[in-house]
């Protein structure tokens, strides 16, 4: 298994803006890069603790987005190149820490929440992705908050729809993702959400096999 992160991760933290001449847009590219760089660190972040994500945010403070080890983001800064690879400079909503926290701002991405927000307390493990080619590791989200989740009525029974940290799509009317397998791809509104939500799922619905 580690191995195999490896074959993936190394070459997204090196050569982050590869393949990124589709995307005609320099402010798309600058972001699908940092996204890639970001997904790579949680990727790398598995080798060293035996297949398992980070825990997405505190068990203990909850609301508490800033602190050392408050949220996935503060977890995979040793597996960064650059911490900003977390931000955004045009931003305006990202989240804002204190002088002396480990991130003085918090960008727009955030942890699929169907991963993220399984249990508080059971770590997951990257082989539980079923098919991580397919399945959403990281997004950008409208506020900066730990976690990504689909907008209200989409995908039925995700966790907190209502809640914080909603899909971000751009007036090109798609959104930035990175998968579990460590590749990143925009995607349209429709996209996003095809075949039962199944890019969002770690074990995919039927409607993703017909």
């Amino acid at each position: 298994m580690a191995v195999a992160v490896i074959a993936v991760a190394v070459p997204a933290l090196l050569v982050p803006a590869l393949g990124l001449a589709f995307f005609g847009d320099g402010a798309v590219r600058a972001r699908m890069s940092s996204l890639r760089q970001t997904g790579a660190a949680c990727l790398v972040y598995t080798i060293d603790y035996d297949d398992r994500l980070p825990y997405p945010s505190s068990r203990t403070s909850p609301n508490d987005a800033c602190s050392t080890g408050a949220t996935w983001k503060q977890k995979v800064l040793p597996y960064l190149v650059s911490k900003a690879s977390l931000l955004e400079a045009t931003d305006p909503s990202a989240i804002d820490c204190p002088a002396d926290a480990p991130l003085r701002r918090l960008g727009r991405f955030g942890a699929n929440v169907y991963w993220a927000d399984r249990t508080p307390t059971a770590l997951v493990e990257l082989h539980r992705f079923q098919i991580p080619s397919a399945t959403f590791l990281l997004g950008r989200n409208t506020d900066g908050r730990w976690s990504v989740a689909p907008a209200v009525g989409f995908c039925p029974g995700a966790v907190r729809v209502n809640g914080p940290g909603v899909v971000r799509f751009d007036r090109q009317k798609g959104g930035l993702w990175v998968y579990a397998d460590g590749h990143a791809d925009w995607l349209s509104v429709q996209e996003t959400y095809d075949r039962d939500c199944a890019r969002w799922k770690l074990a995919k619905p039927s409607s993703y096999f017909e």
